[in-house]
């Protein structure tokens, strides 16, 4: 499982629009009651206990279409807006003149395909960033704020030395240097879990996300528009 794939990174193992991303404290232990069936107003989800915020899943959005863009300069960073789609089609129609004059249906329909392509990616980054912090929290695996400031000191000065290119990184990516802390905190945890299991680097892997599966999936709830297989109200088909 690569949690953090919803970026090509460079730095954390593995850009200027939303300029603060929602801190997301440590998801509650594990309990045996269900998850509530309401998710609070602002949030999109809930994830063991855990809401998952608008704020927080449009900052994630438009770093997911910054990634998506960052291969061919110049492109338009769009950001799909369900469920109208209207600042969608009418920036497709002014930076890109070969879609000025197609019909709106049309275009509603790719943005549409375009929002599902990218939400469906952050959902899934943000529900098993939870999953992993429960599950580290269950295990008494709590990286401390200098255990992750320590990693991320040195893989930065390992690959930014001196610092130089690291804004221009964030810039490229649209993330914040906070978000570059949690997702270290992310992958450290996940590091860890994996390596308390007995077998291969795939097999660990395979092993700490089926058993975040059974463990969380029912205590995820996620609003329609975002339904991923990773919430507990989602139905196939």
């Amino acid at each position: 499982m690569v949690v953090l794939a919803v970026v090509g990174l460079v730095i954390a193992g593995c850009g200027t629009a939303s300029t603060t991303s929602t801190p997301r404290r440590t998801p509650k232990r594990a309990s045996s009651r269900p998850a509530p069936s309401v998710i609070p107003p602002g949030s999109v989800a809930v994830a063991v206990g855990t809401p998952i915020t608008q704020a927080t899943f449009n900052h994630w959005m438009y770093v997911a279409a910054k990634s998506q863009t960052s291969q061919t300069p110049g492109a338009p960073v769009i950001v799909p807006d369900p469920p109208d789609y209207k600042n969608c089609i009418a920036r497709v129609r002014k930076t890109l003149p070969r879609f000025k004059h197609k019909a709106t249906e049309t275009l509603a329909v790719d943005c549409r395909e375009r929002f599902q392509t990218l939400s469906s990616q952050v959902m899934d980054f943000l529900i098993r960033a939870d999953w992993i912090q429960a599950d580290g929290a269950r295990h008494g695996i709590v990286p401390t704020d200098a255990q992750v400031a320590s990693i991320y000191t040195r893989t930065k000065a390992q690959q930014f030395p001196g610092g130089k290119g690291y804004r221009a990184f964030l810039a490229k990516t649209g993330q914040t240097d906070r978000d570059i802390h949690y997702r270290f905190r992310i992958n450290l945890i996940l590091n860890w879990l994996t390596a308390r299991e007995k077998g291969s680097a795939t097999a660990n892997a395979t092993a700490v996300n089926k058993r975040e599966q059974q463990l969380y999936a029912g205590q995820t709830r996620c609003a329609a528009l975002v339904l991923v297989r990773d919430c507990g109200n989602y139905r196939a088909g």
